[in-house]
């Protein structure tokens, strides 16, 4: 039987490497397929050349912050969720935009990234009524 996480994909977006590959290691071991891109333009072309079933993005990155590449998104209609991540949490996310604010509990975010897709699984259930 295949595990349905590993199906789902999350792109993470982090110009901190570190902190990339630590989520991407995390990630993986909670069993999602795991990309990492390191700003919002290389993010931009990762979701063009396969959608994620979900983005992980910093806010606070050169060429193309989270928040434009939130609005980019939306700009779009693209449905993919994204949770931004600021350690200063000043700005708000647009669109279908979440935030959690740095340093967070890596539990914490885990299960709000199950909570994503569960709520996507939800609707997509309604949908089909």
């Amino acid at each position: 039987m295949t595990n349905p996480l590993t199906a789902r994909t999350v792109l993470v977006v982090d110009d901190d490497t570190l902190l990339c590959e630590l989520l991407a290691e995390i990630l993986t071991e909670a069993g999602y397929g795991v990309r990492c891109a390191h700003d919002g333009e290389a993010a931009w072309l990762e979701i063009q050349a396969a959608s994620p079933d979900l983005i992980l993005s910093d806010i606070t990155m050169p060429r193309l912050d989270g928040i434009s590449l939130a609005r980019r998104l939306a700009e779009t209609g693209s449905s993919i969720p994204i949770i931004l991540m600021s350690s200063a949490v000043t700005a708000v996310a647009e669109g279908n935009g979440d935030v959690v604010r740095k340093p967070f509990a890596l539990d914490a975010l885990l299960a709000r990234i199950a909570r994503v897709f569960d709520d996507r699984d939800a609707a997509s259930v309604g949908a089909a009524r």
